[in-house]
């Protein structure tokens, strides 16, 4: 299934964030019963759910674009799935001039 945005506004690295799901298109009548969020390069953590919506803390730990797979099992048994890019960005460098102070 494809998130729509399935973006998370640019990070930058070492920073950490709430992200807010809506779900109900995909949910529809059924409630969800167990949400994740996995990511190879981020860190995720502290899931929950209320009512068609789920949330999770996302850290940006490394410079580049990512991606987190969120699944969610709902009480018809089914499981929806589906990918959200993250573009994570270094701290902005300072001038030559705050070298020298």
């Amino acid at each position: 299934m494809e998130f729509k945005p399935n973006e998370v506004p640019d990070m930058v690295e070492g920073e950490t964030r709430k992200v807010t799901l809506n779900l109900s298109g995909a949910v529809g009548p059924n409630t969800i019963s167990e949400f994740t969020a996995t990511s190879d390069h981020l860190t995720t953590s502290l899931t929950a759910t209320n009512g068609p919506s789920a949330s999770f803390f996302l850290t940006a730990n490394k410079v580049g674009t990512h991606y987190v797979l969120v699944a969610c099992e709902l009480s018809s048994g089914e499981t929806v799935r589906g990918y959200i890019r993250a573009k994570v960005t270094g701290e902005p460098c300072k001038g030559h001039k705050d070298d020298y102070e």
